[in-house]
């Protein structure tokens, strides 16, 4: 018997691309790591119907010139391969709720971006404030 495969969406800031992916439905994460090339993850609520996304620990953390792209529904940018995956009632990874579609309409890509992040200190903890800069030979 296959295992449950779900859909999640794959983001190349570098090739400016949006592909639908199959993850394994009982261990995603083990996918998100090969498809973004990282073992350490970090992600993001997105929407407001739990779809996450998930990316690189430290793609924004190391200051080293990165591609990048932005989400209307959050204010910092992206750095790297991202995969945006939906979550279930109980906590189960499954398909996301934004269409593909909306995501390619409204993604902002970047191009290569220099990130700088400063920490700042808020009553319900610390709030990252993400500026970047382009590269001397980067276009956009």
């Amino acid at each position: 018997m296959a295992d449950k495969q779900i859909k999640a969406y794959l983001i190349d800031p570098e090739l400016r691309r949006i592909e639908l992916v199959d993850l394994d439905a009982k261990d995603p994460l083990v996918r998100v790591r090969e498809l973004i090339g990282a073992k350490g993850l970090d992600h993001g609520l997105i929407s407001d119907m739990l779809d996450t996304i998930w990316l690189y620990e430290f793609g924004l953390l190391d200051g080293k010139p990165i591609c990048a792209f932005k989400l209307p529904t959050t204010h910092n940018p992206f750095a790297g391969k991202a995969v945006i995956i939906g979550t279930g009632e109980r906590g189960e990874a499954k398909a996301p709720y934004v269409p593909i579609e909306m995501i390619r309409r409204d993604i902002e890509w970047l191009g290569t971006i220099v990130p700088a992040v400063d920490w700042i200190e808020q009553p319900n903890g610390l709030c990252a404030v993400v500026t970047y800069s382009r590269p001397k030979e980067a276009k956009r």
